[in-house]
C-alpha cells in the first residue's frame, strides 16, 4: 500500500470540505440560490453548539457541495478527506452504526474557535496539521491551542470573551427536532417570551432581554427566579438574558445544575467549570484568585439552570444553595430557572429570590407570539404554516390551543404538523405519542427500527420511566445499573439503540463507583414513557401506601396517562370519582388538592360525568367573596385558580361566561371577568363589556384603578379606560391615586403629555412619582438613575450582615436577644426577637414554643405572617410530626373568622405538600 500522504495537495483538500461546510452552515456561500436551495435538502447541518457543527448527508452530495464552490472533489478524494479530519486531526467524530460499504454519512465537527470566527479556524486548523505532520506531543499541541486564544496571554484571560464563548446556546429541544433538515439556532426561533414578576405592582409582562436586566443591573445581590411551566421557555428565557449580559461588561456563568450533582457550587465552578472555561486539566491558583476576585467585585452572574434537576428536593436543594449564596458567592447575582410545581411546593429557603413567572406565549392582537413562531418555523412554507395556526384556531382545537401556548408543545406541535399534515391531537398524549412516532421516521435512515422493535424499545422506556419515578419522583438521573435488567429481559441491544436514537443520554459519571448515569433527553418524554407504562388507575392513590396523586412529581405523569386513548373511558371516570369522593380524614387538605387535581384532569378527559360540578366549585372557590363567611384561606383560593388555568379550557370560558351574566356582587365580577379576558380567552367579548360596565358604573377611585389595569391589559387601546384614567389625574384626587393613574396612562400610551405633566408635578414631594416617571419616561431629563435607585430596597441585607460577622460577634448577638426576650412581655415585640434569633441559633428551645404562642394569640397581621413564615423557614422535615400536631391544635381551638385559624390553615396547607399523605395523617391523628 503506498504511504499516506499528509502534504500541501492533502492538506488543501481537507481545508476545502471542512470550510466549505463551515460557510454552507453558516450561510455565508456565494453561489447560485436555487441550487443552494436543492443542497439544502440533501446537506442536512445544525449547529448543537457555536464549536460544534452536525453533518448528515451523501458522498455524492458532498461532492455537489465541493463543485459549487469551484474546488471539487471526487468521491474517493472526499472519504480520505473524511478520514484525515477523523483520524489525523481528530476533530471529526463518525456517529454512523454502519460503516462498511455506507455511502451515508452522519459525524460532528469540533471546530476550534467560534462558528464565525473564520480566519481563527483556518489558523488553527494549518497551525494543528503542521503540528501533527511533524508529530508534536498531544501535550504540547494543547498548550499551542490554549496560548491562541484572543489576547494569547493565558497568565491575563480575556474573561469577557471566555465566558461569552462558554455560554449554552443552543436550543433545549433541538435534540428532538434537529433531524433530517430542521436545525435552527437560538435567534431562529426565538419570540420574545413575557415573564412577569409576581408581585409586581404591574401585571404587564417583560419580554426583553435587555428591558428585564435594565430593571436590576445597578442592583447588588440580585437573587432572580425564572419559574413556570415544563416547556414554557424558562431555559430559553435563561439563555436570552446571558446573551444580553454578555455585551456588556459584566461575565455570565452559565451552569446546568444538574452536572453540579453532589458537589458544592463552589467546588464546581472551582473544579469543574474553571477547566472547562480554560480547557486546562489543572487550574494555576492565581486563576482561581482571580475569579474570585471578579465575583467580590460585583462583576459575575451566575445563570443557574433548572434547580428542578438538581435530584434532591426542593428543601434540600433551596436550602443547601442558600447556604452558599451567604458566603462568598453571595457577592454574585443570581438568576435560577426552576418548574413551578417544585418551587410552589411550600418549604422554599430561597425567600429572598424576586419571582418572575413564564406566561408562555400570548396570541393576543399586541404580540401573536404563537403565530409569530409558527411563521417563523415554516419561514420556508408559510402557506403549510398558515394552514397550522389556522386549525389552531378552530374551536374544537381550542384545548390543543392552549397546550401550543408553551413553548416546548408548540415545537412538537411544529414538528409533527410538517411531518404528518394530519389532524391535531385533543390531549397532550396524543400529541406525544404522534411525536414519538415521529421521531423514529426522522432517524430511520441513519438507525432503521422496524415497528416491532419501536413497540418493544417503548414499553423498556416506560418501564425505565415508571421505576424512577417510584423511586424518586424529584430525581431525574438514573445510573446504568437501575435501568439495564428492563433491556436485558428483551435484547442487550436495545440499550445501545436507545442512546442512538437519543430518547437516553449520558449526563455524568457516578462520582462513588465510575459507573454512567444516564437521563432521558427531555423530563417531560420521561412523564410520558411513565405514564404510557401504568395500566389501571389504582396504582394512583395505593403505591405501597406512598399515594402518588398526591406526589408533585406524578402529576404530569398522571394527567398524561388520563389523556392516553387506548385507556377505558369506564377506567378514568372510575378514578376521577374515587378522586372526588376522596375524604383524607386529615383537616381537608388532601380532599381540596384531590378537587383541585380532578378541574386540571379534565384538559385530558372532558367527558367526565361530573365536569361541570367541578368547574362550578372551583368557580365558587376562586371567586365568591362577598358573602363568604368566614372567608377561604389564600391557598385555597389560589390552588382553585390555577386549577382552572389548566383544565378544560372551553367548559371554563363558558362557565365564567354565565357567572357574569348572573352573579351581582361587583368585585367577584371584576375578578372573573379579569381572569377570562387575560388569562383562559384572551380578549372575550364579554369580559371587556363586563369590565366597561363595572367602570361605568363604581365611583371608588381605587376600584376603578384595578379595573382600568384590568380592561387595560385585554384592551389596550380601550377608549373608556384612557378617559377614566384621565380624569383621575385631576388635581382633586388623592396624590397616591394620581400617581398610580398616571403609572397605568403611561403604561399603555408612553410618554402620555398629562401622565408626564402630572408626575413633574407630584415629584416635588414625592419620590415614589420620580420612580414612576422612569418607569414610563426612562429618557426624561429628570430622571436620574442614582436617585431613583435610592428608593429602591436592597435585597438580603440582612442576611448578608450576619453572614458576615465572626463566630464571636454571632454570640454575643444572640446573647444580647436571649436577654431582651427574657425582659421583653409585649407579644409582638417577642416575636420579632424569636425571629431574630432563629438566624443564629434555629435549634435554640426558646424558638419554637414563643412562635406557637403567637401563632394563638397574636392579634397583628404582621406578627401573625412573621410567626409563619419563620416557622415555615425553621422547621425541618423531620421534625414536623412533633410541630404539626401543636398548629393543628391551636388551628381547631381559635375562632372560627379569626386570621390566627387562616395563617394556620396556611401553614397545614404547605406541610400537607411537603409531608407524604401517610405522614401527614398519622401526625394529624396524634394529638
Amino acid at each position: 500500500m503506498p504511504k499516506q500522504s499528509y502534504g500541501k495537495i492533502p492538506q488543501g483538500r481537507s481545508q476545502t470540505l471542512l470550510f466549505g461546510l463551515l460557510d454552507f452552515a453558516n450561510d455565508a456561500l456565494d453561489a447560485d440560490e436555487l441550487q443552494l436551495d436543492r443542497l439544502r435538502t440533501t446537506v442536512k447541518v445544525h449547529w448543537q453548539a457555536p464549536r460544534r457543527l452536525v453533518v448528515q448527508t451523501k458522498l455524492r452530495h458532498l461532492q455537489a457541495l465541493t463543485e459549487l464552490i469551484d474546488a471539487p472533489l471526487t468521491v474517493p478524494q472526499l472519504k480520505t478527506a473524511l478520514r484525515d479530519l477523523e483520524s489525523f486531526l481528530g476533530i471529526l467524530e463518525d456517529h454512523r452504526t454502519t460503516i462498511r460499504g455506507s455511502d451515508t454519512w452522519h459525524f460532528s465537527l469540533n471546530f476550534w474557535g467560534d462558528r464565525w470566527a473564520r480566519a481563527e479556524n483556518i489558523q488553527q486548523f494549518n497551525h494543528t496539521w503542521a503540528a501533527r505532520r511533524l508529530g508534536i506531543s498531544e501535550k504540547k499541541q494543547n498548550n499551542f491551542q490554549e496560548n491562541s486564544q484572543t489576547d494569547h496571554d493565558p497568565t491575563h484571560p480575556d474573561w469577557q470573551s471566555l465566558c461569552r464563548q462558554a455560554l449554552d446556546t443552543h436550543l433545549t429541544s433541538n435534540p428532538l427536532t434537529a433531524g433530517d433538515g430542521m436545525a435552527f439556532e437560538l435567534a431562529d426561533l426565538y419570540v420574545p417570551l413575557g415573564v412577569t414578576a409576581t408581585h409586581a405592582e404591574e401585571d404587564s409582562p417583560s419580554d426583553d432581554p435587555q428591558d428585564f436586566l435594565a430593571q436590576y443591573r445597578h442592583l447588588s445581590h440580585n437573587r432572580l427566579a425564572i419559574i413556570g411551566e415544563p416547556g414554557a421557555g424558562k431555559t430559553t428565557f435563561l439563555q436570552q438574558l446571558a446573551l444580553a449580559l454578555s455585551a456588556t461588561e459584566d461575565l455570565p456563568v452559565w451552569i446546568p445544575l444538574a452536572d453540579v450533582g453532589g458537589r458544592s457550587l463552589e467546588n464546581y465552578l472551582l473544579e469543574v467549570w474553571l477547566k472547562q472555561l480554560f480547557k486546562q486539566f489543572t487550574i494555576a491558583p492565581k486563576i482561581q484568585t482571580e475569579f474570585a476576585e471578579l465575583i467580590q467585585n460585583k462583576r459575575v452572574w451566575l445563570f443557574l439552570d433548572a434547580l428542578d434537576e438538581m435530584g434532591d428536593n426542593l428543601s434540600q436543594a433551596s436550602f443547601k444553595l442558600d447556604r452558599e449564596l451567604q458566603g462568598w458567592l453571595g457577592n454574585a447575582s443570581v438568576v435560577l430557572s426552576c418548574r413551578s410545581a417544585v418551587w410552589d411546593t411550600g418549604k422554599n429557603a430561597l425567600t429572598d429570590f424576586v419571582i418572575h413567572r413564564c406566561q408562555g406565549f400570548s396570541d393576543d392582537a399586541q404580540r401573536k407570539q404563537v403565530q409569530c413562531f409558527i411563521q417563523k418555523w415554516f419561514q420556508g412554507q408559510p402557506q403549510l404554516g398558515d394552514r397550522l395556526y389556522g386549525e389552531l384556531n378552530r374551536s374544537i382545537h381550542s384545548r390543543i390551543r392552549g397546550v401550543a401556548r408553551q413553548p416546548l408543545y408548540l415545537t412538537l406541535l411544529c414538528r409533527t404538523w410538517q411531518l404528518t399534515q394530519g389532524k391535531l391531537p385533543g390531549t397532550k398524549a396524543i400529541l406525544y405519542r404522534q411525536f414519538v412516532e415521529a421521531f423514529y421516521d426522522w432517524k430511520q435512515d441513519t438507525f432503521p427500527t422496524t415497528q416491532t422493535q419501536r413497540q418493544q424499545l417503548n414499553q423498556i422506556l416506560g418501564q425505565c420511566a415508571l421505576k424512577v419515578l417510584q423511586k424518586n419522583p424529584a430525581k431525574a438521573r438514573f445510573r446504568q445499573a437501575e435501568i439495564q435488567p428492563f433491556f436485558d429481559a428483551v435484547d442487550p441491544d436495545f440499550f445501545t439503540l436507545a442512546l442512538q436514537l437519543g430518547w437516553l443520554k449520558r449526563v455524568s459519571r457516578s462520582a462513588t463507583t465510575g459507573e454512567n448515569v444516564y437521563a432521558f433527553h427531555h423530563l417531560t418524554f420521561q412523564e410520558y414513557f411513565a405514564a404510557t407504562a401504568i395500566a389501571h388507575w389504582e396504582i394512583f392513590i395505593d403505591e405501597g401506601g406512598e399515594y402518588p396523586i398526591f406526589s408533585l412529581g406524578w402529576q404530569e405523569t398522571i394527567l398524561l396517562w388520563l389523556g392516553r386513548e387506548e385507556i377505558a373511558a369506564g377506567e378514568k371516570e372510575n378514578f376521577l370519582q374515587a378522586l372526588l369522593h376522596w375524604q383524607d380524614h386529615c383537616g381537608g387538605f388532601y380532599e381540596v388538592r384531590a378537587t383541585c387535581f380532578v378541574g386540571k384532569a379534565l384538559a385530558e378527559f372532558p367527558e367526565f360525568s361530573q365536569g361541570q360540578a367541578v368547574i362550578d366549585q372551583l368557580v365558587q372557590w376562586r371567586f365568591v367573596t362577598a358573602q363568604r363567611q368566614p372567608k377561604l384561606p389564600s391557598p385555597l383560593v389560589e390552588e382553585a385558580g390555577i386549577a382552572l388555568s389548566r383544565s378544560d379550557r372551553q367548559r371554563v370560558v363558558t362557565t365564567l361566561e354565565q357567572f357574569l351574566a348572573t352573579h351581582p356582587d361587583a368585585f367577584d365580577r371584576w375578578l372573573a371577568a379579569h381572569s377570562l379576558g387575560k388569562n383562559h380567552d384572551f380578549g372575550n367579548p364579554t369580559a371587556i363589556a363586563n369590565l366597561e360596565d363595572l367602570l361605568t358604573e363604581t365611583a371608588d377611585p381605587n376600584f376603578q384603578l384595578n379595573l382600568c389595569r384590568s380592561l387595560g391589559a385585554i384592551a389596550p387601546d380601550n377608549a373608556l379606560v384612557i378617559a377614566s384614567l384621565t380624569r383621575l389625574l385631576a388635581a382633586d384626587q388623592k396624590a397616591t391615586i394620581r400617581r398610580k393613574a398616571a403609572l397605568r396612562l403611561g403604561k399603555l400610551q408612553p410618554h402620555h403629555p398629562q401622565a408626564i405633566a402630572t408626575l413633574l408635578e407630584l415629584a416635588a414631594t414625592s419620590p415614589q412619582a420620580i420612580a414612576t416617571l422612569q418607569e414610563i419616561c426612562p429618557d426624561h431629563p429628570l430622571v436620574q438613575t442614582d436617585t431613583v435607585s435610592q428608593t429602591r430596597p436592597t435585597r438580603r441585607r440582612t442576611a448578608k450582615r450576619i453572614s458576615e460577622r465572626s463566630p464571636r460577634e454571632q454570640a454575643l448577638a444572640s446573647q444580647s436577644l436571649l436577654k431582651k426576650l427574657s425582659l421583653e412581655s409585649n407579644l409582638d415585640q417577642r416575636t420579632r426577637l424569636v425571629a431574630r434569633l432563629s438566624s443564629y441559633l434555629p435549634d435554640h428551645p426558646e424558638i419554637i414554643p414563643n412562635l406557637l404562642t403567637a401563632l394563638r394569640q397574636a392579634r397583628r397581621k404582621s406578627t401573625l405572617k412573621l410567626a409563619v413564615d419563620t416557622l415555615g423557614q425553621l422547621i425541618e422535615t423531620k421534625q414536623l410530626p412533633l410541630v404539626l400536631p401543636q398548629v393543628k391544635h391551636i388551628y381547631q381551638t381559635v375562632t372560627p373568622h379569626s386570621p390566627n385559624r387562616r395563617y394556620c390553615y396556611k401553614l397545614l396547607w404547605d406541610w400537607s405538600k411537603t409531608l407524604p399523605y401517610e405522614v401527614f395523617q398519622r401526625a394529624w391523628s396524634s394529638f
